[in-house]
């Protein structure tokens, strides 16, 4: 993913759910999730977050890390305990 195309790395990741199954989709939407943060997409970052989280695609607890640190910098710690929380009940080991 080429961190100055984020808009980009978002319409290949819309492309790869349609034609990947779920394994081949973890590593690249892991990376989608970090671009989107550290471009200070907020609401995209967690949309597709939680888009892996409902289609059983692990997102890695490095990744969670981060999207914490972020919604904290963002004063929406609500939002992320939400997320933790959907991740908890959707957990894939």
């Amino acid at each position: 993913m080429d961190s100055k195309e984020p808009y980009m790395a978002i319409k290949v990741w819309k492309c790869m759910m349609e034609n990947y199954g779920e394994s081949d989709l973890e590593e690249a939407g892991n990376m989608l999730v970090v671009e989107l943060r550290y471009h200070h997409m907020v609401p995209e970052a967690v949309k597709y977050a939680e888009v892996m989280i409902e289609k059983g695609i692990k997102l890695t607890s490095s990744s969670l890390s981060k999207l914490k640190q972020m919604l904290g910098e963002e004063k929406k710690p609500i939002l992320y305990e939400e997320l933790l929380r959907k991740w908890k009940a959707h957990r894939v080991d």
